[in-house]
């Protein structure tokens, strides 16, 4: 606790007053440079999207990523997002499983 109040009288920490617990700004700054938003969703699509990918429904989609067959990362309402690299690669590993399957004994 003395090291904090040290670097609050050095100028390195700012505590809001305002606020219910204590806001240090280096380490919420921190903690924004180790954790990019979420919401930006750069590179990831939707279930739509995912759906015209897979070939089949958004509910079959919406089913699988909940079952996690699929691989998907899911926001703060809940929302699913998936990459389409996972999609492809789970397209290559079923038609794999697939002509296993296919193939006599």
């Amino acid at each position: 606790m003395a090291a904090v109040r040290e670097l609050v009288a050095a100028g390195q920490l700012r505590c809001s007053l305002t606020s219910t617990f204590p806001l240090f700004r280096r380490e919420v700054e921190q903690y924004v440079e180790s954790h990019p938003p979420i919401d930006g969703r750069a590179g990831q699509l939707s279930p739509t999207a995912a759906s015209k990918i897979l070939g089949c429904s958004v509910s079959t989609v919406r089913r699988m990523a909940r079952a996690d067959r699929i691989p998907c990362d899911r926001d703060a309402r809940g929302r699913f997002w998936f990459r389409e690299d996972h999609l492809i690669m789970y397209q290559r590993a079923r038609a794999a499983a697939l002509a296993l399957d296919s193939h006599p004994r």
